[in-house]
């Protein structure tokens, strides 16, 4: 044995012998009616005595010894009665056997005791006391391998009662430190104490397995620990990869060890048989799925990680992995994830009812029109909401399918996107790689994914449906404004029609006439102006104009230029939009003027300068509106006092005015009369001259 690894050993019981120290004085703080509290102490203290011993053994001695003589025995002693107590637990029975075991081995313990006491003074096995050595050797091999033994039956009969998971990590270090020994002394019993390097290592193995030993005695109110699967995979693949190095290597050293040919060739056959299955196996889907399966399986409670598993398809879903795919092509991988299908295909209801596909994954096929499901078995789906496995004959779904998914020898299950009771799809998916028939844990993983996304589809088609219902009121109102305004305009050309055939001599009346007849020409290019840019805007900043000018065009026009009258400042220059400007007022003059009777008070526009602001009110003396009127319905589209009336006037001129940054404001008496108070932010004069000059020159200019 080579200086490095004595020295490596040594290090490896000093380095013991200081956790162990420190582990005893740790437990020996915990409180006293903790379970093994006292054997536990006393343990952790003998193992680090016995460190100290063999290290100190091997100073004097000049050599690494084969056991720790008395305080070897103590400690496997010791560690024998904390395992029993902890593992046993409070319960009166025990496993079949494991009593008499347990005193067989404190008997073997005691026989250990008494040959180390006999065999203290011997440094070494010599000839005349070999036999002694031997028996010591094999009855420590046998006491290692009986205390898994026991390890082992207390083990599986505490997870079979429901026991905790700290005392797992007790067996798991106390089965390395047993395990280890029985080898280590049953290769010294078999070299006559030749081979002894494998002992100079059980100092690291000792200080290896503290920390388990921390773990599996501290604090039972701590949350459990546990492997995740990634890491288990991970170390199953670096574990292959290890053994077929190791087995390659082996191969190797034996090809240069053999002379005979014949030996070396069967050697080389073998070393090419092996990278052929290497190569064939680790790159294969099929092996990596059935090893995750086996792993799962032999290692884990559920198959599947299903917190890992739902944020893995949370992230699919929202496209937060990264992937740049369609939506519907996300939702399909999803689910294909979940179960690790190799593809899918994704289909949604029709306006029919029957399901056609939508979206596809690595879908070994392509779409073809004719690939549908029919309505009839789409309802019947609804209704029992059933995954159908087609990897079963005679299941009551699958008999019902077309036949260009039961003759895909690649296709395994179909699942229903159902929500509300309403079949939104289906997503079709493909075999996993090692996979036959589905069983409980795919089809809770599946019903999961599916609720899901059939949730988000669900969204999505209340978002569309939602979509176009606005786009359609948006046509609707816009049509609505368009027929006030067309009703407007009809009313003043009958009345325009009406008096002329009394009024047709009169030059007066004919010069009204053709003044009326182009304003409402001017109004109709307006609107068809308007319809030919239905997203333009009204309303908004615009250029610098005048509201006494604009108020003043509109109460010289039709049946305003006999019944208004206009006051107040002769120029207030505001920012806005001069026609829709024009517009809102000519909705409130109107108003005014058919809430007046014919004979009655004229309509007053008064004009107003209040410090930053340019008013025009609107006042008339006829029928008033009432308080719940005005607090309820005035500004409401399609509410009106008049049997005719649309009541989208108030509405769009309150919509032009706030959208030129200013308020309008209405006060009513019923019998009385009302007041419309439109404000905008007043310019000054000086800004709206500049303004004008600016952009007079730019005309001038282009």
């Amino acid at each position: 044995m080579t200086a490095f690894w004595v020295i490596l050993g040594d290090w490896g019981y000093v380095l013991a012998a200081a956790l162990f120290t420190a582990l005893a004085i740790i437990a020996s703080r915990r409180p006293a009616d903790a379970p093994a509290h006292i054997p536990l102490v006393i343990a952790l203290a003998v193992t680090a005595l016995w460190a100290l011993y063999v290290v100190a053994g091997r100073a004097v001695g000049g050599g690494p010894g084969l056991s720790g003589g008395v305080t070897e025995t103590a400690r496997n002693g010791a560690w024998l009665t904390v395992a029993w107590l902890l593992l046993r637990g409070k319960r009166a029975a025990m496993p079949q056997g494991a009593r008499p075991v347990f005193v067989a081995l404190i008997a073997a313990l005691v026989c250990q005791l008494c040959l180390d006491l006999f065999l203290s003074e011997a440094k070494s096995p010599a000839v005349p006391s070999l036999p002694l050595f031997e028996a010591a050797w094999l009855l420590r091999a046998a006491v290692a391998a009986g205390a898994i033994f026991l390890l082992q039956g207390l083990y599986a009969d505490r997870n079979r009662n429901g026991g905790d998971g700290g005392a797992g990590w007790l067996g798991c270090a106390l089965t390395v430190m047993w395990a280890y020994e029985f080898n280590h002394y049953l290769i010294v019993w078999l070299s006559d104490g030749q081979l002894l390097g494998i002992g100079q290592m059980r100092g690291l193995v000792m200080a290896a397995i503290a920390p388990l030993i921390m773990l599996g005695t501290g604090e039972r109110e701590r949350r459990p620990i546990g492997v995740s699967r990634r890491i288990a995979y991970r170390t199953a693949a670096i574990a292959i990869g290890a053994l077929y190095a190791v087995m390659l290597l082996v191969m190797i050293v034996l090809i240069r060890a053999l002379d005979d040919p014949t030996a070396q060739m069967v050697q080389l056959g073998a070393v090419f048989a092996l990278s052929v299955i290497a190569l064939i196996l680790l790159p294969s889907a099929a092996f990596r799925a059935w090893l995750r399966v086996e792993i799962a399986k032999h290692l884990f409670t559920h198959r599947y990680d299903y917190r890992q598993e739902w944020m893995r398809f949370a992230e699919a879903m929202s496209g937060g992995d990264g992937a740049s795919e369609l939506a519907p092509r996300r939702a399909a991988r999803a689910v294909a994830n979940a179960v690790s299908a190799p593809a899918a295909l994704l289909m949604l209801r029709g306006d029919d009812g029957a399901l056609m596909p939508e979206a596809d994954w690595n879908w070994p096929e392509s779409l073809v029109p004719d690939h549908r499901i029919d309505a009839a078995l789409a309802e019947s789906w609804q209704a029992n909401g059933w995954i159908a496995d087609l990897a079963v004959p005679d299941d009551p779904v699958t008999t019902r399918l077309p036949r260009w998914i039961t003759a895909d020898p690649n296709a395994w299950a179909i699942v229903p996107l159902i929500h509300g009771g309403r079949l939104m799809g289906a997503v079709l998916l493909t075999r996993p790689p090692g996979r036959a028939a589905m069983d409980w844990e795919d089809l809770d993983m599946l019903r999961v994914a599916a609720r899901h996304l059939a949730l988000t589809l669900s969204e999505q088609h209340h978002q569309r449906a939602n979509a176009e219902a606005q786009r359609f009121d948006e046509f609707n109102r816009r049509f609505a404004f368009i027929l006030h305004d067309i009703k407007n305009m009809v009313s003043q050309m009958s009345l325009l029609a009406a008096n002329a055939e009394r009024h047709a001599e009169n030059p007066a009346f004919r010069a009204d006439m053709v003044l009326t007849l182009k304003e409402t020409a001017g109004r109709m290019n307006d609107l068809i102006a308007r319809l030919a840019r239905p997203d333009q805007p009204r309303g908004g900043e615009g250029e610098v104009c005048d509201l006494a000018l604009v108020a003043r065009s509109v109460a010289g026009q039709g049946p305003a230029r006999e019944r208004a009258i206009l006051t107040g400042e002769p120029s207030l220059r505001v920012r806005g939009d001069a026609p829709a400007l024009a517009q809102a007022i000519g909705h409130l003059v109107q108003n005014a003027l058919d809430a007046t009777p014919a004979d009655g008070s004229p309509v007053r526009l008064h004009l107003a300068r209040e410090e930053d602001e340019a008013r025009l009110s609107i006042i008339d003396r006829g029928s008033g509106m009432s308080a719940a009127f005005l607090r309820e319905g005035l500004f409401q589209p399609f509410t009106s006092t008049k049997a005719t009336g649309f009541g989208l006037g108030a509405h769009e001129a309150r919509s032009i005015v706030t959208g030129m940054g200013g308020q309008l404001t209405v006060t009513s008496r019923e019998g009385e009369g009302t007041q419309f108070t439109l404000s905008l932010p007043l310019i000054a004069d000086n800004a709206a001259m500049d303004e004008t000059d600016s952009r007079t020159r730019g005309r001038k200019a282009g």
